[in-house]
């Protein structure tokens, strides 16, 4: 609802493509994962579980351009500090200006 259905934002949240990828590129799932787990959703923020958390994770991946996994991302926080956030190909924005 927040960030759109394409994922591009508005005036008041950011996009979720582009500079997303950007700005946590290398960095540890776990931090991205514990982030939406602390922030989000707007209205209620810490309510997601971690299994929620980690799948908009995965989810957000595969929107900018992951390739999908053969396994599942791991839940915990301990296995998701080994893994990065991927530096992926920024795709030009192509959403209509707000």
């Amino acid at each position: 609802m927040c960030h759109g259905a394409d994922l591009s934002g508005n005036f008041q949240t950011p996009s979720l493509k582009g500079r997303l990828v950007a700005s946590w590129a290398g960095t540890p799932l776990s931090r991205l994962t514990g982030y939406i787990q602390r922030a989000m959703p707007l209205m209620a923020p810490g309510t997601l579980s971690p299994e929620d958390a980690t799948t908009l994770v995965a989810f957000l991946m595969r929107e900018n351009g992951a390739s999908p996994a053969k396994t599942a991302l791991p839940i915990t926080e301990k296995r998701q500090a080994s893994l990065k956030f991927p530096a992926l190909t920024i795709q030009p924005d192509t959403s209509p200006s707000k």
